[in-house]
């Protein structure tokens, strides 16, 4: 899926889905040499989570890791399913059908499948590429869309074939969907009056956290500024009825298992949108303790460690070509272009401009117990 532009930029021209062969990636810091990218093949006995690609990788590869992950969560889509085999890893994601005719979560399922069952060859996500306006009526078949825009509605549709299952069932009606579970957090927004003292607390569910970084110059100070207290004035009190001056602040109040982090990397400057191409240095690991609601009164560790980031090639706004770098093991790194599956340094992955970063929960389950998550769920 090619695109260029933040969910709010408006409808592209379109163009031709697949032209990867045809542009030149050229979205690094310090411009590194990109022959890197190829100079090493996947060897053949290299896990088979890395050996297949689709045109959908920055999205599919981020839920499919959280699939890996749902089998702390399996009841909550588990029906009476037959035996699955043990590389059915989908085996917990059942047929909840679909008005409009695509089972999402069927389709993601069979995609998994077919994925670990590829001895190397190549996976096309065909029934999503065929059915994108069930995932979002926005979008259109061969016309460049926004990577962001697509996970944040496929995590949503996922979401709600997931409650309607709930539903159904009426077992319990007050649990969460796994999508929730993995990717679900929340914001806690206070306003505190300058006069009088009095605090209000907002809280707003999350499933990924948008960051400026016009102003930042690494993922850390994004997160400063994204938690900095903003001054407001001939704000009313509620408290104290009158219009004062407030102190407002964003804080991370529940944080989710995997945490989708997005660079605010397009901006629309009227009718034209425009691209921010600018190094944004990012960790290997990540203690987000020091943004929570809690800070000096938690006792739960917060720290991420990173998984897979996902990269716009192109200067421009207006066209682009997404790649994704997936994190299979320590210090193991392997970039997705479509059909083509190479292996990297961790220090060009570390270097890239990202636009989407997928941080992990330390602790939780990785790939590298794919093959006994298999095992367990057949």
């Amino acid at each position: 899926m090619n695109q260029s532009g933040d969910s709010e930029s408006p409808g592209l021209t379109p163009t031709k889905l697949e032209f990867a062969e045809e542009y030149e990636f050229e979205a690094m810091n310090q411009n590194p040499d990109m022959s890197d990218l190829t100079n090493q093949s996947v060897e053949a006995d290299a896990s088979r989570i890395i050996k297949t690609s689709a045109r959908f990788n920055e999205t599919s590869e981020s839920i499919r890791s959280s699939v890996f992950l749902h089998h702390e969560y399996a009841e909550t889509s588990r029906t009476e399913d037959p035996p699955m085999s043990s590389s059915s890893v989908g085996a917990g994601l059942v047929n909840l059908g679909s008005q409009g005719g695509l089972c999402i979560i069927c389709a993601l399922r069979d995609l998994i499948e077919r994925s670990l069952a590829s001895s190397g060859g190549i996976v096309k996500p065909e029934s999503l590429v065929q059915n994108l306006n069930h995932i979002s009526p926005t979008f259109v078949k061969y016309r460049q869309e926004d990577a962001h825009e697509f996970l944040q509605c496929m995590l949503d549709r996922l979401h709600l074939h997931c409650a309607d299952l709930i539903m159904q069932e009426q077992e319990q009606p007050s649990k969460e969907s796994f999508v929730k579970q993995l990717f679900g957090g929340c914001l806690k927004s206070q306003v505190r009056c300058c006069n009088c003292g009095h605090c209000s607390d907002t809280y707003e569910p999350l499933v990924d956290i948008s960051l400026e970084v016009e102003e930042a110059h690494s993922l850390w100070n994004a997160f400063e500024l994204f938690t900095k207290v903003e001054k407001i004035d001939m704000f009313s009190c509620e408290s104290c009825k009158m219009k004062v001056s407030v102190e407002k602040q964003l804080t991370l109040d529940r944080l989710p298992v995997m945490s989708i982090l997005h660079f605010k990397r397009f901006n629309t400057v009227e009718s034209y949108v425009e691209k921010l191409s600018k190094f944004v240095s990012f960790p290997l690991d990540l203690d987000m303790r020091p943004f929570h609601s809690s800070r000096d009164e938690t006792h739960e560790e917060l720290k991420y460690d990173l998984h897979a980031v996902v990269v716009h090639g192109s200067v421009y706004s207006g066209f682009g070509h997404y790649i994704s770098f997936i994190r299979s093991s320590e210090h193991c790194w392997f970039q997705l272009d479509d059909e083509k599956v190479t292996q990297v340094s961790e220090e060009l992955a570390l270097s890239l401009q990202t636009y989407i970063l997928f941080y992990v929960k330390q602790g939780s389950p990785s790939f590298a117990s794919l093959e006994a998550l298999s095992l367990e769920m057949s």
